[in-house]
């Protein structure tokens, strides 16, 4: 499984080589810190995700604390049952990090057995999004061990089509490094079905522009760098999301 991984971050990185390496730090920065809940309490075992290296896990220690040299220029902290929080380490040396508890459901929807729903049946996806008058499916492509289709929003903006992926190998599930690391905020919530666990993840890039994904081991669908205008029509898409317990053959 490591090794799985481990692949899956590199060719992540190799694809957007130039971009990662232009938004890297220009000297590695000592960052270190403690989270703490609501309450004060130091939480355990929180996971610093989106650093530049991928050789180590980190995690907080049984105090909360952590500590590391990265030339990430920002990473997410990430715990269940918590909203995740981005730390932009150019502004930051020592901090003392609050996470908030999460609310609402915590569960995430399944298909109805008569809904009219878009997705694929390649690659063992499960995401499926109700038909909607304003998004249009494009028509499938595939490659050795992946299939992808685009969900394209009727707005006059560029970049304006959900990737809907999916395959053995086609990542964690978690928004990609360039859109956490161009970020001034993001706003994330896990769910779960079951055993998986899905992640649905905003933010608004340093330009002002919006990006989301959703997204589960080997599966994702997202949309990066469109307008506030063009996210309110692809949110009211992927907000109608659901999860087939039986994947079925769909247009």
């Amino acid at each position: 499984m490591r090794r799985i991984l481990a692949g899956i971050i590199v060719m992540a990185v190799s694809a957007h080589a130039q971009s990662y390496q232009d938004l890297l730090l220009p000297q590695s920065r000592h960052i270190s810190g403690t989270v703490v809940d609501e309450d004060g309490k130091p939480v355990a075992g929180v996971r610093l995700d989106h650093l530049d290296d991928q050789r180590h896990e980190y995690r907080t220690d049984e105090n909360g604390w952590f500590e590391l040299d990265t030339r990430a220029p920002a990473f997410v902290l990430r715990q269940d049952g918590f909203r995740s929080q981005l730390l932009k380490t150019q502004s930051t040396v020592e901090s003392r990090v609050v996470l908030h508890q999460a609310s609402g459901r915590s569960s995430f929807p399944p298909c109805s057995v008569t809904g009219r729903y878009v997705g694929h049946d390649v690659g063992g996806s499960r995401f499926r999004f109700l038909e909607m008058r304003d998004v249009k499916a494009g028509p499938w492509a595939s490659d050795i061990d992946y299939v992808t289709r685009k969900y394209l929003a009727r707005a006059k903006s560029k970049n304006r089509a959900i990737q809907h992926s999916s395959g053995p190998l086609w990542g964690l599930g978690l928004p990609s490094v360039l859109d956490i690391w161009r970020s001034n905020s993001i706003d994330e919530r896990a769910f779960r079905f079951g055993r998986t666990l899905i992640t649905d993840s905003k933010g608004t890039l340093d330009n002002g522009n919006r990006w989301r994904s959703l997204g589960m081991f080997g599966e994702s669908a997202s949309y990066s760098d469109v307008t506030e205008a063009t996210a309110q029509i692809l949110d009211r898409f992927m907000d109608e999301a659901c999860l087939m317990a039986n994947p079925s053959i769909i247009p």
